[in-house]
Order: C-alpha cells, then structure tokens, then sequence
C-alpha cells in the first residue's frame, strides 16, 4: 500500500469529511447567528460583556453539537468492527464456522469480505486437521475398553 495516497478508503474517508466540512459549517452558522444577534437592534458601542456571553453561548453549543454528532458518527463505524471482532472470537472458540453478514450501511465492508474468504478457506484446513487428532483417540478409547 502506497503511503502517500491520501483516498485509502474512499467511501469511509469522504463521508467523514462531509461530516467534518458540515460540522465547520454548522460552527460558522452559530457563530454568524450569534454575532447577528450582538449587532441586531443595538445602538452604539457593544459591551464587551454581552459579547463574551454570546461567544461563550455558542462555544458551548458548538461544543455540545460535535460532541454529539462525533459520538454518533464513531458509534456507526464502532458498531461494525465491534460486530466483526464479537464474530471473530466465536470462530477462534469454536462456537461458529458460519460466514460474518454485512449490514447495509456498514464501513469496510471490505473487512466481512476478507474474513469471509478466510472463513471459507479455513474450513476445510480445521476438519482435516481435526479428523486425525479425533481417530486415534477413539482407537486408543477402544482398546482400554
């Protein structure tokens, strides 16, 4: 994998950046309407107090939107390779052989995929390797019966 190449995976990492350039945009508003609202209506000088509460108002609603929206945003890439990891650990208890399904929406898709091949490629690996360990236990099972 080339280092320089900024688009890796390019649906995850263009989403986030909407998601990055809307939250921007969204401070920008906060920060307009805060400052229409200072200047709207009022005669001559600003106190300086009113406009420390006003930017204060908004830092901290801004602060509250992108912790939320953060939080959401990591909750939906966290879930899936949460998904994938909780799959994962059956297979190696042996719990499961069964192939991991993609939800729609999910990111890295291309992870499922690759562990799915893996899956399908192991399959058969584990019972030959299972069938031997297991008949001459079962000989020597019968011969102390």
């Amino acid at each position: 994998m080339d280092r320089r190449r900024l688009l890796v995976n390019r649906r995850f990492q263009l989403i986030f950046l909407a998601f990055m350039c809307g939250s921007a945009l969204g401070s920008c508003a906060v920060f307009y309407l805060g400052m229409a609202y200072l200047y709207t209506g009022v005669g001559g000088p600003i106190p300086l107090a009113d406009l420390n509460g006003v930017m204060a108002w908004a830092a901290i609603f801004i602060l509250c939107g992108m912790l939320v929206a953060g939080l959401a945003f990591s909750a939906r890439v966290s879930r899936s390779m949460e998904r994938v990891a909780r799959h994962m650990r059956a297979v190696a208890e042996g719990k499961t052989h069964a192939e991991l399904s993609p939800r729609r929406g999910d990111f890295f898709p291309e992870v499922t995929e690759a562990i799915n091949a893996h899956l399908r490629n192991s399959r058969p690996q584990v019972i030959h390797r299972q069938a031997p360990a297991q008949g001459p236990a079962r000989r020597a099972n019968r011969k102390a019966a």
